[in-house]
């Protein structure tokens, strides 16, 4: 049975999973995942397993406020939502990894497209 990483790992993330890399990993493709509105980073397991077995590392984004509680998805404002995608990201690009892309479902992309059309990333590894 497949489990949601951000409920079971505490390293769900690529930055707390391989904070390490060698020289090839920091070469290989690197998809951040971002699930939807009232989900987990269940939504992507599936997909990122597809990933990881074509070469690309996977990190999961768990948004903030969601998948944990009711108390505690009840307690954050939409604002406050996308800001593990882009502290991943920031993470990951002061690792060194180079190629970034960001996957997005729903309030996911909606909440990348908001920290994009912000400048957000500008000192950033760019995003592919």
């Amino acid at each position: 049975m497949q489990r949601d990483p951000s409920l079971t790992d505490d390293d769900y993330t690529l930055s707390k999973r391989l904070p390490d890399p060698d020289a090839d990993d920091l070469a290989r493709p690197v998809i951040i995942m971002a699930h939807g509105f009232g989900a987990s980073t269940f939504e992507w397991v599936e997909y990122g397993a597809h990933a990881e077995a074509r070469g690309a590392l996977v990190s999961y984004v768990l948004l903030g406020g969601h998948g944990r509680s009711t108390e505690a998805w009840v307690q954050t404002r939409w604002q406050e939502w996308g800001q593990p995608i882009l502290d991943e990201y920031e993470a990951l690009s002061d690792i060194g990894y180079e190629n970034i892309s960001i996957y997005a479902s729903s309030t996911g992309c909606t909440l990348a497209l908001e920290h994009l059309s912000a400048g957000r990333f500008d000192d950033l590894t760019p995003l592919n």
